[in-house]
């Protein structure tokens, strides 16, 4: 993007998606615009993965779970599978039952397809959150036993 209101980076922190070229920035987004013209913002490079050789952001699997009224906070995560490449394990945080689960993994597969379907749901009393309020996916790995 280019505009006059870019920052120029994260304090303390130099990430290796954030490029600066010619008045324009990025920091490692990947989106599509559509026929009207929209830009849609579907995740970061770093975090894509591939689940059965199909690109799968994370970031879109959030978006389609959190558009379930029940669901206070969530994030996605990926593991290794030895079959599929990876496989997402989905967070939630509140309480979860068979009836939501079932809402979710429709929700996901109309809105992304079969390939975006969580593996399994995992449902926290609180998920942990940085100080932006957004989920701390360091502690979720560390809460599920995997090295980031």
């Amino acid at each position: 993007v280019a505009s006059p209101y870019l920052f120029d980076g994260y304090e303390g922190l130099q990430a290796d998606d954030m490029l600066h070229d010619d008045g324009f920035f990025s920091i490692g987004e990947f989106g599509y615009i559509d026929g009207k013209g929209y830009l849609f913002l579907r995740g970061r490079k770093s975090r894509m993965v591939t689940v059965s050789d199909k690109n799968v952001f994370p970031e879109e699997i959030e978006t389609s779970v959190m558009q379930c009224p029940k669901v206070e906070l969530c994030a996605a995560l990926s593991l290794p599978d030895s079959k599929r490449g990876n496989q997402i394990i989905c967070v939630v945080q509140g309480q979860g039952s068979d009836t939501l689960e079932r809402e979710l993994r429709r929700r996901c597969r109309k809105d992304l397809g079969p390939h975006a379907v969580p593996r399994r749901f995992i449902f926290l009393a609180e998920i942990p959150q940085l100080a932006a309020g957004k989920p701390d996916i360091s502690a979720l790995y560390r809460h599920l036993g995997q090295a980031v």
